[in-house]
């Protein structure tokens, strides 16, 4: 699994697991104004890690695809600004040296219903949902687009 599809899966690639990057929810849209909420400030000004990548496909039937990724992808961070924007860290480790250190920039917004929304710099958006949120934890859904499944995503702070 390489780092450009960890980035999707997130945009993640908090979306672009196993191949299926092109059909998580997407679009091209104005981005919305940036306003700040409590669930906003558990996010900011924290380096989150993601630990754990699963696909659900009803209550019963999960598989957890951690084990997927190159090592060099699990230690990737994410960092949510207060003023709105995001960036994706490497980590510690590359899957090639020649890597940027920061692979994405961009700007996230969330809404009262729980879902953070991350635009690209070409203004594409890509919509997570907040399933559980801590002060050191949060696990996000990715619905994917025409398909009977999701994918769980949890991070932790480190």
């Amino acid at each position: 699994m390489t780092k450009h599809n960890l980035i999707a899966l997130f945009i993640l690639g908090i979306i672009s697991i196993s191949g299926c990057s092109k059909n998580h929810y997407s679009s091209k849209i104005k981005v919305p104004d940036f306003y700040m909420n409590d669930v906003g400030r558990m996010l900011i000004n924290k380096k989150w890690m993601e630990v754990s990548i699963e696909v659900i496909q009803t209550d019963t039937l999960s598989k957890d695809i951690t084990g997927q990724f190159m090592k060099s992808d699990l230690d990737d961070i994410i960092v949510f600004s207060e003023d709105g924007t995001y960036e994706f860290d490497e980590g510690k480790t590359k899957a090639r040296n020649e890597s940027s250190q920061i692979y994405q920039k961009g700007i996230w917004r969330i809404n009262e219903q729980g879902e953070i929304l991350f635009f690209d710099a070409n203004g594409k958006a890509t919509s997570y949902y907040i399933k559980e949120i801590s002060s050191d934890k949060i696990i996000l859904t990715l619905p994917v687009k025409n398909r009977n499944y999701y994918y769980l995503m949890t991070y932790k702070v480190i």
